[in-house]
């Protein structure tokens, strides 16, 4: 009498978080069904990025993959399950899921060299901001010689006006955060 297996079904990896994403931002949490076959099974994640090879990456009993993109392109998923007998199934490979570019900010700038008169000069910052999403906000802040951090009213513009109100070195930073969160 040989025992009949459950037929393995293996259903299409869902990820956590809807596409597009941008690369090195939120990780993105891949969950699997699947059921069948005999004693635990085996699942193996699997990644193609822009139409190349499949690559493993990851193994072993948990239905989740929790995934950091590191890079811009077109991304699909599938789990392969395997059970104690050696049976196997192939899942289906998921839609393309888009990752853009990573956001990256450029140093603050401005055009005034210091020292000036404090209260008499309007210092000019802008920052630079690439990749992300479209929608971007600019949040600038000063930390001034005593360590106090204002932080100025966000904007959607990527420059700001400054006038020194107290002497001595002042750093600025600014963030920049796009319509998804990405900071």
């Amino acid at each position: 009498y040989k025992r009949q297996a459950p037929p393995l079904v293996v259903e299409i990896p869902r990820p956590d978080r809807e596409p597009p994403q941008a690369a090195r931002s939120f990780p993105i949490v891949w969950s699997v069904q699947a059921t069948g076959g005999i004693g635990d099974l085996d699942l193996t994640f699997e990644l193609l990025r822009n139409g190349e090879a499949p690559q493993t990456m990851q193994s072993g009993a948990e239905t989740t993959w929790r995934w950091q993109p590191q890079e811009e392109g077109l991304y699909q998923v599938r789990v392969v399950a395997r059970d104690e007998q050696g049976n196997s199934r192939t899942g289906p490979w998921t839609t393309l899921y888009r990752i853009v570019p990573a956001l990256e900010v450029n140093r603050p700038d401005t055009v005034i060299v210091p020292p000036r008169m404090l209260g008499s000069v309007e210092v000019p910052w802008t920052v630079q901001a690439k990749g992300g999403f479209d929608g971007k906000t600019y949040t600038f802040a000063v930390r001034q010689p005593d360590g106090k951090v204002i932080d100025m009213p966000e904007s959607p513009q990527p420059e700001w006006l400054w006038t020194p109100e107290v002497p001595g070195p002042h750093q600025v930073r600014v963030t920049v955060t796009d319509t998804k969160g990405n900071e």
